[in-house]
Parts: C-alpha cells; sequence; structure tokens
C-alpha cells in the first residue's frame, strides 16, 4: 500500500512537471521569437526545429533551475541562509539575499550551460545541423558555447533565482493543487489531464515529423559533408518554396493571373484601410510624418502660422 502511495504520488508530481516542461518551451519559443526579430535575424522566424509554438531546451531549462534552486536550499539550508523572500521554500525559513546564493546560481548557470553544449554537441554530431551558430563570436567552441552568451546564461540565472524562482515554485504548486486537489482532499482532474493529453499528443506528432526532416537535412550534410546550419536551410526552402508558386501561377491563363493579382491587391488595399482605422481609434496620426518634426524633435511651425 505504501508503494502504491509513492508511486501515485510520484506519477502526480512528474505530470506536474511536465505542464511547467510545456509552459517553459512556450514562453522560450515567443521570447526567442521576439528576440530574433528584434535584435539577431531582424525577422519574424521560427526559432526551433519544431512547426509548432515550443522550444524544448526551454521547458528542460526551466525545470532544471526549479528543481535545483529547491533541492539545493533544502539540501543546504541547514548549514546556510538563502535568499527566501516570501519564506514558503520547502525547509527554508524567510531570509534576505546573502553571498551564499552565489553557490546555487553558479550551479544553476553550470547547468544551464551544460545543457546548451549537450543539445549542441547532439544535432551537430548527431544531424550535422545546427541550432544555434556562434561561430562569429570571439572564444567559441565549434559556434556551440561562446563566453558571451555563458554571460547571458549567468545573467539568466541571477534574474531567476531571485525574481522568478519564488513565482515559479508557487505555480508549480497551483498546478499540482488544480490537478490533484489539497492534502486529503484529492480530487484528480481528469479534464484537464486529458487536455493535457492531446496537447501531448500534438507536440509528439510535430516531434516525429521534423525528426524526419532532420533525417533528409542530415543525408543531405553527410554527403557534402558539411554541418548544416538551421536558419539558412530554413531560406533555402522558403526560397525554393517561393520558387515553386512562382512556377505554378505562370501555369494559370494570363486573365486568370490578372484576376488573381487584382483581387490580392483589393485585399492589401482593404488590410491598409483597416489598420488606418484602427490606428486613428487609438489616436495615432496616420498620416503624421517624421519631417512634420525639426532636428530637436519638436513639431514644425506651418509658415501660414508665422
Amino acid at each position: 500500500m505504501l508503494t502504491s502511495d509513492v508511486s501515485v504520488q510520484t506519477g502526480m508530481i512528474v505530470i506536474s512537471f511536465l505542464v511547467l516542461f510545456l509552459l517553459g518551451s512556450i514562453a522560450g519559443y515567443f521570447i526567442e521569437v521576439v528576440f530574433r526579430r528584434l535584435v539577431s535575424v531582424k525577422r519574424w522566424v521560427n526559432p526551433g526545429f519544431l512547426r509548432g509554438p515550443y522550444l524544448p531546451i526551454y521547458g528542460f531549462g526551466l525545470v532544471i533551475m526549479m528543481v535545483l534552486s529547491i533541492s539545493l536550499t533544502s539540501a543546504l539550508s541547514p548549514y546556510f541562509n538563502f535568499y527566501n523572500p516570501l519564506g514558503d521554500l520547502p525547509d527554508l525559513a524567510f531570509s534576505y539575499a546573502t553571498v551564499n546564493d552565489l553557490l546555487i546560481i553558479f550551479i544553476i548557470f553550470i547547468a544551464l550551460q551544460g545543457l546548451e553544449f549537450i543539445a549542441g554537441v547532439i544535432f551537430v554530431n548527431g544531424f550535422k545541423v545546427k541550432l544555434w551558430d556562434y561561430s562569429n563570436m570571439r572564444g567559441n567552441y565549434k559556434g556551440i558555447v561562446c563566453p558571451q552568451f555563458a554571460l547571458i546564461w549567468f545573467v539568466a540565472s541571477v534574474i531567476y533565482y531571485y525574481a522568478l524562482n519564488p513565482f515559479i515554485f508557487e505555480v508549480f504548486r497551483y498546478l499540482f493543487s488544480f490537478l490533484f486537489g489539497i492534502g486529503s482532499d484529492r480530487s484528480i482532474n481528469y479534464s484537464v489531464i486529458f487536455i493535457l493529453g492531446i496537447v501531448y499528443g500534438v507536440f509528439i506528432v510535430d516531434l516525429v515529423q521534423s525528426l524526419g526532416i532532420f533525417k533528409k537535412v542530415t543525408s543531405i550534410a553527410k554527403k557534402s559533408k558539411t554541418v548544416l546550419y538551421l536558419e539558412k536551410v530554413k531560406r533555402d526552402m522558403d526560397y525554393e518554396l517561393k520558387n515553386s508558386k512562382k512556377k505554378l501561377i505562370n501555369l494559370v491563363p494570363k486573365d486568370k493571373r490578372e484576376e488573381i493579382e487584382k483581387k490580392k491587391i483589393e485585399n492589401q488595399e482593404k488590410i491598409k484601410g483597416f489598420n488606418y482605422k484602427i490606428k486613428r481609434l487609438i489616436l495615432i496620426d496616420p498620416d503624421l510624418k517624421k519631417d512634420n518634426f525639426s532636428s530637436d524633435n519638436r513639431p514644425k511651425r506651418d509658415e501660414k502660422d508665422l
């Protein structure tokens, strides 16, 4: 009976971690999308190798950071004081930031850096594909890791430990109670677990299909005896797709092509008109141009007002 209770409890924790992993994967995906749009690639791209909005490395990273921060603070709390602003982490009393926190932050940083390195090595050596490429960074190792991004991982570890860890722990505890109830009042939320199963089913199908595409890319890379960069492969595929569409369009009779082009222009004008109305609605003047301002960013005076 005791073994059964332990296995049930373990199953509940695993399911809660699966939800946390999914949330981390989705959040990481949107972080990468915005980062690449604003900083690196300067355009909208799918940053992962999956078709859906998931970046599993972020899901693994979130789970690893939470497990390490909670387990290490609990295990070492009899010997050291660690940061715990809410006083609700396991076996850890309320405490402000101390120099002891650097120990756990450094371990989290090593884990994140190790996760990036292992994932990079698996894809480079196993699939001959780079999901990211730091080759243009000084001090990089095979384009997989570099000092500049190691610093980013360290900063991320600090931010997570001080700003996000208590919040993430509360989210995890809420997920557990939401899915399985609290204390002796156990009431499994089967509908939510069923939906979670469907989401993971879609995720697994996406993973299998993406790995199938990766096999084709890997075969090309092995024949050319090179390691391919995923972003370049995607750009080449998009280029080929656009060319294929152009070839198909050229097969359509000229009068039909003109009709399709006319419809396309009409739709674009409708979208522009809709965007114009939205901007006016939120008090943005769409007709306002940059040259309406002088070099000191003050509005220019109209000559008739002088």
